[in-house]
């Protein structure tokens, strides 16, 4: 029986460290950028240096070889796990607050309608609910956000945005805390919880998304939180049953992606409840009030609705909708926000109509991208690299050219909609290619210690990138699933460390040790040849497309051009297009505040 559950185990844990390789050359080797402003994005498909990221990857290494071993910073860790959870909150609080309380960002796009929508039903307006084409009418599934925001607004109002931005901190923060504590769990070690909380804050992109008030970040607490309670309790107590079911039921209530969290800890109930016989009954019960919580949250939710303003709400959007702009061309990238209004117009906003239209959109989609397969992986692959390779995941966007009550400084103008904004992507690129080598490395070193009960933020993150490789593509939706991978991130640099050290310090593992050093060098070879052509490609077959693209927006990224350029030696070229852009749109002023 351990024998078939091991096999089983084994089946999400190889397609992670598949998606993990994946992960690693998409990030080595192209890089993302969301620009040049919100009235006009597009995603650019830059090669990258996969040099860098080698000098990088050797400089984290033999910091953390010397830390591991020549410092007594793993002693501090172990001893004060108390006041270092207190030091994480405290210090990731206190800077989200402050970009929070120095932006204060009014809602644009959908968070806009939504307040909107909150506000109009506060005051007695449910508008927003009559047919045919009534934001709540046709968007059913956002009646749970509304609920969720509607309970909060009796405290805090129901425009009051700034408060609702600061709750959206204190949950990344309790994430955070919540993620630490997993990465304890899974490699037994209190420093790779301490060094979570560090990459954690680090990786800044997480404060930005504090002013993103649509539901995805109080939904990925909510589902850190149930896979936490569930992780770290193996004797399910009732405690942890009903903490794991309601926190579930939470996070599909507010966004019903986070479905792929209740299946992922389904699943490895349902492993578990076959091969395991301590326990069978609790994990049955949690199995059970899981799915109650799951289904009804969502349906209390617009009972209530339906209460509050004696109008029944509709059926959902088919998801054949969604699925059309995830096959289909987008002005930001392949499968991005499409041109489907001709559906709701064709349909007259009838749900049916609409399905029906959809599907067959999607089979005419389909037939055209099946005739031809070069197409077919070209707009997949840059489809899934706009997503998971954009290492600012449009934190900078989000926050770009937006209203505030406000005059904010120098820094925060040029953090959000400025030249820092556009230079942070490259120690950003660097983080995220070293992080994702960290998801490599857990995959490597603990292929045969893992556990089954590790895995539910594994499985969650599968099923966020199966989904997104159909579904319509957004950089900023998938950035809640990459947080959830820290624990993996830093468990596998521990392990490649403490390895590191056995080489190192053991006299007789000398032919280990060449052994080592010999594949190290085949790999940064094989890199080196990749490398150079990814360099040539780019040189000769991009600087016409880089060219056309930079002509068409007067809005452009002036710091990676200046750094094309000047690679290409086509200066001559940039400065008239600077003329160009001088006379005619002050260069830039759409882009930045200077």
């Amino acid at each position: 029986m351990k024998k078939a559950e091991k096999i089983i185990s084994y089946i999400p844990f190889i397609i992670l460290g598949l998606i993990s390789i994946y992960f690693v050359l998409v990030s080595v080797f192209t890089t993302c950028i969301m620009g040049p402003s919100v009235n006009e994005e597009h995603t650019y498909f830059t090669g990258d240096n996969p040099f860098i990221h080698i000098i990088s990857l050797i400089a984290v290494s033999a910091a953390g070889y010397l830390l591991l071993t020549k410092t007594r910073l793993t002693k501090f860790f172990n001893d004060r796990e108390k006041l270092i959870e207190l030091i994480f909150m405290v210090l990731y609080l206190a800077i989200g607050f402050y970009f929070v309380l120095n932006t204060q960002f009014e809602p644009v796009e959908d968070q806009k309608t939504d307040m909107v929508n909150l506000f109009r039903l506060r005051a007695g307006d449910f508008s927003d609910l009559m047919p045919p084409d009534g934001d709540m009418y046709l968007y059913p599934h956002q009646l749970g956000l509304i609920t969720f925001y509607y309970f909060l607004s009796l405290f805090f109002g129901s425009y009051n945005y700034t408060a609702f931005e600061l709750i959206n901190i204190v949950f990344l923060a309790f994430s955070g805390l919540l993620l630490g504590r997993i990465a304890q769990k899974i490699s037994n070690s209190a420093s790779v919880k301490a060094c979570t909380y560090i990459a954690y804050i680090a990786f800044f992109p997480s404060f930005m998304f504090g002013s993103y008030i649509y539901g995805l970040i109080p939904g990925y607490c909510f589902m850190v939180a149930a896979i936490y309670f569930y992780t770290v309790d193996e004797n399910l107590s009732n405690k942890t049953i009903l903490l794991t079911s309601v926190f579930i039921g939470l996070a599909i209530m507010l966004k019903s992606n986070c479905y792929i969290a209740y299946i992922a800890l389904l699943l490895v109930l349902a492993v578990e409840v076959i091969f395991k016989k301590d326990n069978r009954k609790r994990r049955l019960i949690l199995i059970l009030l899981m799915t109650l919580c799951a289904f009804s949250f969502n349906a209390g939710a617009k009972l209530f609705i339906g209460h509050l303003t004696g109008i029944e709400p509709s059926k959902p959007m088919p998801s054949s909708f969604y699925i059309y702009s995830g096959i289909s061309e987008g002005k930001r990238a392949p499968g991005w926000k499409t041109n489907d209004r001709f559906i709701l117009d064709d349909a007259g906003f009838d749900k049916d109509k609409i399905d029906e239209i959809a599907k067959n959109a999607i089979k005419e989609r389909l037939n055209e991208m099946t005739k031809d397969p070069k197409y077919l992986l070209k707009f997949f692959g840059e489809k899934q690299a706009s997503q998971w390779a954009n290492p600012s995941f449009e934190c900078f966007l989000i926050n770009a050219e937006r209203k505030t009550i406000l005059i904010p400084g120098e820094f925060i103008r040029s953090l959000c909609n400025g030249p820092l904004s556009e230079q942070l992507y490259a120690p950003l690129n660097i983080m995220m290619s070293l992080l994702y080598f960290g998801l490599f490395l857990y995959f490597i070193f603990c292929f045969k210690t893992f556990k089954l009960r590790d895995l539910p933020l594994a499985i969650t993150v599968i099923g966020g990138f199966m989904i997104h490789f159909i579904w319509e593509a957004k950089s900023k939706y998938v950035f809640v699933y990459f947080l959830m991978l820290f624990p993996y991130f830093i468990t596998g640099y521990r392990f490649f460390f403490k390895y590191l050290r056995d080489i190192f310090e053991n006299k007789e593992g000398s032919r280990e040790r060449k052994m080592f050093f010999i594949r190290a060098l085949a790999g940064i070879m094989i890199i080196a040849v990749i490398s150079f052509s990814n360099f040539y490609y780019n040189l000769n077959g991009e600087t016409n497309r880089l060219k056309y693209t930079v002509k068409s927006s007067l809005n452009s990224y002036t710091y990676f051009l200046d750094k094309a350029f000047k690679l290409w030696g086509d200066e001559e070229a940039l400065e008239e297009m600077r003329r160009t852009y001088e006379q005619k749109d002050g260069w830039g002023s759409a882009l930045r505040i200077e």
